[in-house]
């Protein structure tokens, strides 16, 4: 089972969507000829780039996102060679959020209400710690799945 962390998620979705829109501000700015998308991003213009792919790395990563780790990889690398244009940032951008949006549709999400959390994530033993103790083994982990079924019913 994938334990989805909701917080890295939306950074992921967050970092994604923020540089879509400084991208499509440039985009703009170059139809109307005041940026060349064909520009090699260098100094300060890399710096915000690879910080997002920096912070999403963790994120993709703890929500599973393989693929779309992978492409934000290649865009950083990118980046460091010293090859990377505005255009080509523009729809390797596009291309990453097509793909963490495709990579989730392979799963399905559940949210367990608070008051369930406990019995999925026990703080302490259930049946209390004499139980725990004296039933170590099979006891312990029947009780433990027991309350993962509650939690999930």
């Amino acid at each position: 089972m994938l334990e989805f962390n909701a917080a890295s998620f939306y950074l992921a979705v967050s970092s994604i969507h923020y540089a879509q829109g400084r991208l499509a501000e440039l985009k703009q700015d170059q139809s109307e000829q005041r940026f060349p998308m064909e520009a090699i991003m260098d100094g300060d213009a890399l710096v915000g780039p690879l910080e997002r792919m920096t912070d999403m790395d963790g994120a993709l990563r703890t929500i599973g996102a393989k693929v779309t780790k992978i492409k934000a990889d290649r865009i950083a690398r990118v980046a460091r060679e010293g090859t990377l244009t505005w255009g080509n940032l523009f729809e390797m951008m596009e291309e990453l959020s097509t793909t963490l949006r495709d990579e989730l549709t392979l799963h399905k999400i559940f949210v367990l209400e608070d008051h369930n959390l406990e019995y999925f994530e026990p703080s302490q033993p259930l049946f209390g710690s004499d139980v725990d103790t004296k039933f170590r083994t099979e006891a312990a982990f029947e009780i433990d799945e027991a309350a993962k079924c509650l939690a999930l019913a």
